[in-house]
């Protein structure tokens, strides 16, 4: 298997192990070559040369895996840099959907506010509702007409307010009357019909 990992070339790892056992093999068949040295003399030096290719085939394929390794550690830290730009990324939508998202309900809330300042005025007229600033969604309890609004309590007024972004300190007349500039219904004269 060769190959290169980046720009320099690898060992084929399996040429080089056949290979190795055909040197040994033919290291063996030096033993049929008419007496050069004593037996004892070829024996050790067979058994030298293979430790040799053993011990030079171990550091090879050490120096081989702390390679992989550090390409592998290499690459980890790369995905985690991706990983981080993906969260990066992901934050920076949310925020933006997040914009949107008010964007659209103040975009609404000034076509409610006009709807509800410009319609013929009455206290049981029914009113354009307001979204919250926050997420865009209908507001919780929203009163449906003028008449309501006298009905609901402090408590119940703040809550409206403090989702259209408004202040909520004051008396209870106070916050009723803020609401109701708030909605769009503040500079009315209201019929008492």
């Amino acid at each position: 298997m060769s190959g290169t990992i980046g720009t320099q070339p690898q060992p084929n790892m399996t040429a080089f192990a056949s290979h190795a056992e055909g040197v040994i093999q033919e290291v063996r068949n030096l033993s049929n070559i008419p007496l050069i040295y004593t037996a004892a003399q070829l024996t050790t030096m067979f058994g030298d040369l293979q430790t040799n290719i053993q011990t030079n085939m171990r550091n090879i394929l050490q120096t081989n895996m702390e390679n992989i390794n550090g390409r592998f550690d290499e690459v980890n830290g790369r995905f985690n840099q991706i990983a981080q730009r993906l969260y990066t990324i992901d934050t920076r939508l949310t925020a933006l959907e997040t914009r949107s998202a008010r964007q659209e309900a103040m975009t609404h809330n000034i076509s409610a506010r006009m709807k509800n300042s410009h319609a013929p005025f009455t206290r049981n007229r029914n009113l354009v509702p307001l979204r919250t600033l926050a997420d865009n969604r209908g507001i919780t309890d929203f009163p449906a007409t003028v008449d309501a609004i006298d009905g609901y309590d402090a408590t119940r007024l703040r809550a409206i307010l403090t989702s259209l972004e408004e202040q909520v300190e004051g008396s209870d007349a106070d916050i009723r009357d803020r609401l109701q500039w708030a909605i769009g219904i503040g500079n009315r004269i209201i019929d008492p019909r």
